[in-house]
């Protein structure tokens, strides 16, 4: 029997945001470096290290900060799962890469389809989506015999998630990094991201943006 946490899963992200996450205004000040628009010498530096730190938060919190659409692929569909109160004969399949929560973020399934025992990609139109979190699709559960289980994107679900504007807690972490890096340039020093004061302080706010329930 396949588990949820045994299926062997792909995230891809078809369509990331557009730009870096934090004006680079804001970095700057942040940084307290010139804020005038001549004073460029290191603006491609600070936007990778804001494009590197959203990318490392959204890992860490299994989150979309901003609007993107990501591809879940899976090689088969659950056959047990722990969940109850779900509608008979459906199959639930966790889309584990929601908006934080309280950040005001939007979510939608924008197709769903399978590959047949023929090699055949199949769309899928009779499923529903419940607004958990994170949010679950279900699809009816005879799908799970129709699948051409050798392949690794067998099913595939397509889905926008996240925030149109950046939370206040994610802008603070992403700033909070990038002067950390800003300042420790080479492989040395304090890591911001455990026990001392900055690292606390990351943890902190990466825990309000996490949905999974952490000890």
């Amino acid at each position: 029997m396949s588990t949820w946490s045994s299926i062997p899963k792909a995230w891809i992200r078809i369509n990331p945001p557009n730009g870096i996450p934090v004006p680079l205004s804001l970095i700057k000040q942040h940084a307290r470096l010139p804020t005038e628009p001549d004073w460029t010498e290191d603006d491609a530096l600070l936007e990778q290290y804001a494009l590197t730190a959203e990318t490392l938060i959204e890992e860490e919190a299994e989150v979309s900060l901003r609007l993107q659409t990501w591809r879940l692929w899976l090689p088969t569909l659950p056959t047990t799962w722990t969940l109850t109160g779900l509608p008979r004969d459906t199959i639930p399949v966790r889309l584990e890469r929601p908006a934080p929560p309280n950040t005001g973020g939007t979510f939608s399934v924008v197709a769903v389809q399978y590959v047949d025992s023929n090699d055949q990609v199949v769309p899928v139109t009779s499923y529903s989506v419940l607004e958990t979190v994170p949010p679950l699709l279900l699809v009816p559960s005879l799908l799970g015999s129709r699948l051409n289980q050798s392949r690794a994107d067998a099913f595939q679900v397509d889905f926008t998630a996240g925030s149109p504007v950046l939370s206040p807690v994610a802008t603070q972490l992403i700033l909070l990094l990038v002067g950390f890096w800003y300042r420790n340039r080479e492989a040395v020093g304090t890591s911001p991201l455990r026990s001392d004061p900055l690292g606390l302080a990351y943890e902190s706010l990466l825990n309000r943006l996490r949905w999974r329930a952490y000890p």
